[in-house]
């Protein structure tokens, strides 16, 4: 850019491209801007260079120039969907030469997804406009043939496949996926054979399917009903999966499945899996068939391992914990034995055996899959395999609902892998303590505090902890102090203690502004008792606070 800023005698269209190119892939937050500049710096030095000497084709911004700008704003990060749209859609249009390449950077950006935290509408209104480009696209082809500058390739329709894919909400998703698909194979068979469906469009058809299953298992109402629990869609998948098969026999080998292909037919057991006792069994069955094909595209990976274990877990079985625990270890088995990438654990599927485990109640069990992905850390620090903060995060809460059961040892062992989550996160690590951890541990304390009323100083530290944290203090970590507090200090000998402690509890949550309808419940409608903390008792000091 500075050289380019500091020699406009060597200026031509390569000049800007290689500046153009360079923003569209780094990244950076500022380089759309800095992309748009340059456009706007590129048209006005063609208008002044074509009002001194004439029109020079080569001092022409090209459509390229325009889809470098474009993919500048799609490579954007943490940018709001709704600006990088609006702006990309301002170029498109400004584009005097545009061709296929550069709608297809359009239909990539707008077809992402981003819109999620912002609004799942918006997901589907740029799903709508990349169809509506789309059907653009395919009239010109009609009306042009092989004259058009922007007739669509199989690139064009995934992308529109893709966005549809993304309206994870919409229940007409999977109808609106095929209707897309569809319309690709019509284009195949009536203006241009050589763009067909390839395995990325299928897929996403499967994709489609496998949410649709979910949403109507979630609705269902009769069991026995195929066409309303989920199972017809599973039906149609594998036929597609057939149909994939038989199209690569016959020559056409970009629609041969592969691992990802079948990874989606797991899933869709994998949403079925509560309502069907069969469904583990069947996924299990499905890892050993991609493992007899010859083809290694089609060869499972941890992925495919780590979705059986997700099937495993979503099911009813009563040795569902031990059937993932040995698909762990057989995947480390697979792993040693080939020595693919591909096989290697991820801390994803280790966090599957911990929630499993969990979910079991086998929590010693899960802290000891904890420890064993910690010590892979150890050994290979700069290794991808290790503890996250989700792997803490299950620990926590399979503790506490040990806790809520009345162990107090399990709210300890709680309480200790917080402190560890706050060591990694002070070292930046990359493993940070959420707020629920903490309020999740004072809500342990709550249940424990009558019966165990040392766990009050667990609750203090966890509040101090808090306070320190990079989180806010909020009403509810007031509540369940106060809460703890009440239930353990509740004896008659401790009417004196309960009462300081009551009163410096009150004076810093007003401090902090704090003060709400919880913590005033807390005080006035908690449990009481006939000697010790009594209902006169809670009324006085309700009085006395908050007259």
């Amino acid at each position: 850019e500075n050289l380019l800023s500091k020699s406009p005698e060597r200026v031509d269209r390569e000049a800007f491209l290689v500046v153009l190119r360079a923003l569209s892939t780094s990244g950076e937050p500022d380089a759309p801007i800095r992309a748009e500049r340059w456009i706007l710096r590129f048209e006005k030095f063609h208008k002044d260079a074509t009002a001194e000497k004439g029109p020079i084709e080569e001092l022409a911004p090209n459509s390229e120039c325009y889809q470098r700008v474009i993919e500048a704003w799609l490579n954007a990060p943490k940018e709001d969907p709704r600006v990088f749209v609006a702006r990309a859609d301002r170029w498109l249009h400004a584009n005097p030469h545009v061709d296929t390449k550069c709608i297809n950077a359009f239909l990539d950006l707008c077809t992402r997804g981003k819109g999620f935290k912002v609004a799942n509408s918006l997901v589907a209104k740029h799903a709508q406009i990349s169809e509506d480009i789309l059907n653009t696209m395919i009239q010109a082809s009609k009306e042009k043939g092989s004259h058009s500058v922007i007739s669509p390739d199989i690139d064009s329709f995934n992308f529109v496949i893709r966005g549809w894919t993304r309206c994870r909400n919409k229940y007409d998703m999977t109808e609106r996926t095929a209707h897309v698909l569809e319309m690709l194979e019509e284009y195949h068979r009536t203006v241009d054979a050589s763009v067909c469906p390839d395995v990325k469009s299928y897929t996403m058809l499967l994709d489609a399917l496998s949410v649709r299953a979910k949403q109507k298992l979630e609705r269902c109402e009769n069991w026995n009903d195929d066409s309303k629990n989920g199972m017809e869609e599973l039906q149609t998948m594998k036929n597609i999966i057939d149909h994939m098969h038989a199209s690569a026999e016959k020559g056409q080998t970009n629609t041969a499945p592969t691992t990802h292909t079948y990874n989606t037919l797991l899933s869709c057991w994998a949403h079925l899996a509560a309502a069907y006792d069969e469904a583990p069994f069947e996924a299990e069955k499905i890892l050993r068939l991609m493992s007899r094909f010859d083809s290694e595209a089609i060869a499972p990976d941890s992925i495919s391992y780590g979705i059986v274990m997700r099937v495993w877990r979503n099911s009813n079985h009563p040795n569902r914990a031990q059937r993932v625990a040995w698909w762990l270890r057989k995947l480390w088995i697979d792993y040693e034995v080939h020595h693919h990438e591909n096989l290697m654990p991820t801390t994803a599927v280790y966090n599957t055996v911990i929630q499993t485990l969990c979910g079991a109640g086998e929590v010693a069990g899960a802290e000891r899959v904890l420890s064993d992905l910690i010590r892979h850390k150890e050994e290979n620090p700069d290794g991808k395999l290790g503890p996250d903060s989700e792997s803490f995060a299950l620990i926590m809460k399979g503790n506490l609902v040990l806790a809520n059961k009345g162990s107090k040892d399990a709210l300890r062992r709680a309480a200790h892998h917080l402190d560890v989550v706050l060591g990694h996160e002070k070292a930046e690590t990359g493993i940070v303590a959420s707020e629920d951890q903490f309020l999740m541990i004072l809500g342990g304390c709550v249940r424990l505090a009558y019966h165990c009323p040392e766990v009050l100083d667990t609750a203090v530290e966890t509040f101090d902890k808090l306070r320190q944290s990079r989180h806010s203090l909020s009403c509810l970590a007031f509540k369940r102090l106060l809460q703890t507090g009440l239930l353990a200090l509740s004896h008659p000998q401790n009417n004196d203690v309960r009462e300081a402690f009551v009163e410096e509890l009150v004076k810093e949550c007003r401090d902090a502004g704090l003060v709400g309808a919880p913590f005033i419940r807390a005080l006035s409608d908690g449990r009481t008792f006939f000697t010790g903390y009594t209902y006169e008792d809670s009324e006085r000091l309700l009085a006395q606070h908050f007259p």
